[in-house]
């Protein structure tokens, strides 16, 4: 099996803060988890990934 190369885009800061606050409270709710410790974790790794900005 060759290797292959992945590209891990900031999906904190771009896919999963451009969910609804209600499905982050559907998502609170079926597991269980506080609302606020599911924003919490999404703001805090968002914030400690690299920013890179690539141009056209």
């Amino acid at each position: 099996m060759a290797n292959k190369s992945e590209l891990v885009l900031d999906i904190a800061g771009v896919l999963a803060t451009n969910f609804s606050p209600f499905f982050w409270q559907e998502l609170s709710d079926l597991s269980k988890v506080p609302y606020e410790m599911l924003v919490n974790f999404i703001q805090e790794s968002s914030s400690k990934l690299p920013k890179i900005r690539i141009s056209d």
